[in-house]
């Protein structure tokens, strides 16, 4: 039997491996973006649903903080996405079909430039997105394209390789942050 210590720290070690997985090329590119977008007093988007919205919210509150335009899609007051703004996009199965579209839109009819952290680069959202954060996780089921709704409406259980997507992904971004605040992008 396992006690929730234990599983814990599985948790934890899973939450490394994910983050062990990470291309850090692609991750000093997603960093580049972001300093360019502040620079050129361009706007940050961030989008994902469930517990990646989650993170999406936290990551814009992060944002804020360094002074960041960053609008949450969804909520009252965002803006409008415009050429140049940076639209950062969080889908574990990169498949959710309104983040999806939201990210075909402002990619294809806007001219944003797309930031997505998934857990597949073959995902329809990892092949709009560049930079691409691939986020891997043991085995994740990529293939429901809506599990936060189908979570939602069934009452089924979210599986803890989603939960180490979350995590993995708001530990990344933290890591993130904290290096545009240590670099000046305040």
């Amino acid at each position: 039997m396992s006690t929730s210590l234990s599983v814990a720290h599985d948790i934890v070690n899973d939450i490394k491996d994910a983050i062990d997985s990470l291309d850090e090329t692609r991750i000093k590119k997603m960093i580049s973006v972001l300093r360019d977008v502040k620079k050129n007093h361009r706007k940050v988007f961030v989008m994902g649903e469930g517990p990646s919205g989650l993170a999406a919210k936290a990551l814009a509150m992060r944002l804020a903080e360094l002074s960041y335009d960053v609008f949450v899609i969804g909520e009252t007051i965002t803006s409008a996405v415009e050429k140049g703004d940076a639209f950062i996009v969080i889908s574990a199965s990169g498949k959710t079909p309104l983040v999806l579209e939201a990210a075909k839109i402002a990619k294809e009819k806007v001219g944003a430039k797309i930031i997505g952290l998934t857990a597949s680069d073959d995902s329809p959202i990892g092949k709009l997105a560049d930079p691409l954060l691939t986020i891997k996780t043991k085995s994740i089921e990529t293939d429901d394209e809506d599990i936060y709704l189908s979570t939602q409406l069934t009452g089924s259980r979210v599986s803890s390789k989603r939960t180490i997507f979350q995590l993995a992904t708001s530990c990344i971004l933290e890591a993130i942050v904290s290096e545009l605040a240590s670099t000046g992008a305040r």
